[in-house]
């Protein structure tokens, strides 16, 4: 991935589950004529979407997007988010007052708990880092070829992000790990592995957790 740039804080934006609120213009319609502001558009960090004061504009507005266009219904309304279901396929996710959407099916079920909720895993998958700056892609790939793993939270502090990262402890195990066909994709800005981590998921909304079914 092509980091997009937080509108924010202007730092890159590791788009991880629970880590990110994505503004998709198409919700424009749904916004209050005063939240329409093109400024607030793009990929940010939770953490810093957590300030900005027309968030709950956003939540109503993705909420109307999936239920009146994508056909999810409302399961519940909590104070961690409102949980919304897909009939056909069985899934689940919730829309944080943040403007998260969290899909709440992990393959890799519970890991284990931790204050206020508890870490789901998810299961490996590619993830590809397209990067400016040669010498921080040199030194991840070099981590990855002598170590086979580079800790997520490392990534985050490469990137200067760690401080917008949300339950960092759901992270204390997460890894960016080596993959040998993937390693022939390498190149002087891109760096390819599969990525191995931990998302936190509030005690409320454990009830709601499910596995993942595959589509017809």
């Amino acid at each position: 991935m092509n980091l997009d740039l937080c509108p924010g804080c202007g730092r890159p934006v590791l788009g991880i589950g629970g880590q990110f609120s994505m503004l998709d213009s198409y919700y424009t319609s749904y916004l209050p004529e005063a939240s329409r502001d093109a400024n607030l558009f793009g990929c940010w960090h939770a953490a810093c979407f957590h300030k900005e004061p027309l968030r709950g504009n956003w939540q109503q507005a993705i909420l109307s997007n999936y239920t009146e266009v994508r056909g999810y219904e409302v399961v519940a309304e909590l104070d961690s988010g409102v949980v919304l279901f897909l009939p056909q396929h069985g899934e689940r996710v919730v829309v944080s007052p943040d403007a998260v959407v969290l899909d709440l099916s992990f393959d890799g079920g519970i890991q284990r708990r931790v204050p206020g909720g508890v870490v789901c895993r998810t299961l490996p998958s590619e993830c590809s880092l397209q990067l400016d700056d040669e010498a921080v892609v040199a030194r991840l790939q070099e981590q990855l070829r002598t170590q086979k793993k580079v800790p997520l939270m490392q990534i985050f502090e490469l990137l200067g992000t760690a401080d917008c990262v949300l339950h960092p402890e759901a992270l204390t195990d997460s890894y960016f790990v080596w993959h040998k066909g993937l390693a022939r994709l390498w190149e002087k800005q891109w760096v390819t592995a599969n990525l191995d981590y931990g998302v936190f998921v509030p005690e409320e909304l454990e009830p709601y957790l499910t596995r993942r079914k595959p589509r017809a």
